[in-house]
């Protein structure tokens, strides 16, 4: 049987046909193959070079059972490799994670370059209440990577911008999906993944903190959250949510209403340790500090202004603290100073309260950047060596306290406009830099992570060895309390 070859120009290159048992559709400039109509014998090996339209194993008719490889130039080439489709090399959330993230996107990575608009139709999302599968929108990734799509789940199934918890979803890549030589897979490939659980509607302060929330953290020995704040006309606030011995949050109470004058009343950090809460008044320069809190109404024990420090004159006062990490009778404070119309973040340290001597512990140098917001935490891990862990817009520090020396840094891999860190009994470093990360002390290792979460200002409470719960809240925002548990 003669066969008559014809090559079809495609763009990007060209494609060998057969005219007998092949037909080509130009819709939407992709092609449709039909399969030979004959089975074929085994055929004769051709005599042309690879890429030709008998090279290497016979033809494409009557050779080895009458196959046909979609792929330029090749017409069962015998030794000639078999091109498949985009191959997805990982993916965020990843096949089989069962804490997935609940971000409302989701990125597919893939082995070559690939085109949004082959995409376009081709990728399916079902779970929870989307019963039946559902194209989602694709684009290219941000990074601009182009092995990259970014795929929208549908707005449907987002519960305040968010996958819904602990629950099961499939999303599809149609093996129809082809790459830019038209390339396709044989199956589907399938990525199930199950959110972790959340509950962000654990507590509600909205009504009284109405303005912002500034500062949050955990008091293991009241079981009580504390936020720091505004509430109605910019009123600076204290406010004290208590749990249940079952870990329910109760009402929130006032137990402190401070007199801020001068600068403005916003509060943007709070921090507990032995049993005292350090709040940030920022815009006042001040770190007011609270005991007894347990109390209807906290004692005010002390406030941080004024420093011993004469020079450089922005070193007189605290411009604008944002954070104190406590270690002994030494506090440790992030403030920003204000410098050629920038705001610097160093790190000075307190000995004896506000009656008592200040130094410089860390300059910013050029660690971090300029308009940072530094947070500041003490740390003691497995060495027994005294640290301090200082979180900034794009790394996270870890400085031997006595001398300032780095030991480890983790690079967020970006920047993030407010961040917090936290740690645990058993060395584990949280991180919250919009979402959330826990680290192990070398900085080496993510143990858990929760992304998707907005935890910009948190606090943990830690249930046994291997369960903690962390509280979280939006910064600068009504005060509305989310919680996570994590299992290690």
């Amino acid at each position: 049987m003669r066969v008559t070859w014809q090559r079809i120009l495609t763009g990007a290159g060209s494609l060998v046909v057969a005219t007998t048992a092949l037909r080509c559709s130009l819709d939407t400039s992709k092609f449709t193959f039909d399969a030979p109509t004959g089975t074929g014998g085994a055929g004769t090996a051709g005599s042309g070079a690879g890429g030709s339209p008998d090279g290497g194993g016979g033809s494409a008719i009557d050779g080895g059972g009458g196959s046909f490889v979609d792929a330029p130039g090749i017409a069962d080439g015998g030794d000639a490799p078999i091109v498949t489709g985009p191959q997805l090399k990982t993916s965020v959330p990843a096949n089989g994670d069962l804490q997935a993230s609940v971000s409302q996107y989701m990125l597919l990575f893939f082995d070559r370059p690939v085109s949004s608009a082959f995409a376009t139709g081709k990728i399916f999302f079902q779970g929870g209440s989307v019963t039946s599968p559902t194209a989602l929108a694709v684009q290219g990734c941000p990074s601009a990577d182009p092995t990259c799509l970014i795929v929208a789940y549908p707005m449907s199934i987002l519960v305040n911008r968010l996958l819904p918890a602990s629950t099961d979803f499939v999303v599809t890549i149609d093996k129809s999906f082809q790459d830019a030589d038209g390339n396709r897979n044989m199956t589907d490939t399938v990525v199930r993944f199950r959110t972790f659980s959340y509950n962000s509607n654990f507590a509600d302060d909205s009504a009284v903190m109405s303005g912002e929330t500034g500062g949050m953290d955990y008091d293991p020995a009241s079981n009580a959250i504390f936020l720091v704040g505004t509430g109605a006309n910019t009123m600076p606030l204290v406010r004290r949510i208590s749990l249940t011995t079952s870990g329910t949050a109760m009402a929130g109470t006032t137990v402190f209403a401070p007199m801020i004058t001068g600068g403005g009343p916003y509060q943007y950090g709070a921090d507990i340790y032995g049993g005292r809460l350090y709040a940030a008044q920022t815009y006042n320069g001040s770190i007011a500090i609270y005991s007894n809190l347990s109390a209807a109404t906290l004692t005010l024990v002390d406030t941080l202004r004024t420093t011993t420090l004469m020079s450089p004159t922005w070193y007189q006062t605290l411009i604008a603290p944002i954070s104190t990490a406590v270690i002994g009778t030494t506090n440790y404070v992030s403030f920003g100073h204000f410098f050629g119309g920038d705001q610097i973040y160093d790190i000075l340290s307190n000995t004896g309260g506000s009656t008592g001597t200040w130094a410089v512990w860390k300059a910013q140098g050029m660690l971090w950047g300029i308009n940072d917001y530094v947070m500041v935490v003490p740390y003691k891990g497995s060495d027994a060596v005294q640290y301090l862990l200082v979180a900034t817009a794009a790394k996270l520090y870890k400085f031997r306290q006595s001398d300032g020396v780095q030991a480890a840094v983790y690079d967020y891999g970006g920047t993030t406009y407010v961040e917090q860190v936290r740690t645990d009994s058993k060395g584990r470093i949280y991180l919250g830099k919009g979402g959330l990360v826990v680290l192990d002390e070398k900085l080496t290792t993510e143990i858990a992570r929760r992304d998707g979460l907005t935890v910009d200002r948190f606090g943990i409470r830690e249930i046994d060895a291997t369960t903690v719960d962390v509280f979280y809240a939006d910064f600068r925002s009504p005060a509305k309390i989310g919680t996570t548990q994590l299992k290690f």
